[in-house]
């Protein structure tokens, strides 16, 4: 596997992770509050994470929708991650090679 071709994998699995971990997260905090002080807060669905295969048209939409949005998240990941920096111990020292 060349290089640019594992950083194409790793900017998609990071960006679908990152993604569909922080929507979870928030579906189970929505759900959460909802359970414990009785509110009505919506985030994905509507009735909760429990109920999201109830309306398949619906969790179809919410899924394309988490899949875009993971894919943008991926390019803009791996346009980040593309550019070449040095690191943190590669400092360069133009002047010490003048000075001898």
């Amino acid at each position: 596997m060349t290089s640019l071709s594992t950083r194409i994998i790793g900017a998609l699995i990071f960006g679908f992770l990152l993604i569909f971990a922080f929507t979870v997260v928030m579906q189970l905090t929505a759900d959460l509050i909802n359970w414990l002080f009785n509110m009505q807060i919506r985030f994905l669905f509507p009735r909760g994470l429990i109920n999201a295969f109830e309306d398949p048209a619906y969790f179809v939409s919410v899924l394309t929708s988490l899949i875009f949005s993971s894919l943008i998240a991926a390019l803009i990941f791996f346009l980040v991650k593309l550019r070449r920096r040095d690191g943190i111990f590669e400092w360069t020292d133009e002047n010490a090679d003048q000075d001898d």
